[in-house]
């Protein structure tokens, strides 16, 4: 009996998890590297930047926006923004 009791406590805590509301607005962040203007996008740029991103979002990510500006010497900033896949709780 008293085993159930926790079992129940302990589901109704977790359940509790998932109603805590959220500003969307925070759940955006960015990374960013530099490669040069001359340089089209290229896979190593891509990777780099997929690592930055994999080491914050442990399931997966949307990439809202890419941006590109102009930086010094001959240098581009890629920036992307960046949302990770929400977290489900499931206990079934």
């Amino acid at each position: 009996m008293r085993a159930r009791g926790c079992v129940l406590i302990l589901a109704g805590l977790l359940g509790a998890c998932g109603m805590v509301d959220q500003d969307p607005s925070r759940d955006v962040f960015g990374v960013s590297a530099s490669r040069p203007a001359s340089q089209p996008n290229d896979a190593k740029l891509h990777q780099y930047l997929e690592g930055r991103v994999l080491q914050i979002c442990t399931h997966d990510y949307h990439l809202e926006k890419e941006e590109v500006e102009q930086g010094e010497n001959q240098q581009v900033l890629v920036d992307w923004l960046v949302r990770c896949e929400p977290y489900h709780l499931t206990v079934f």
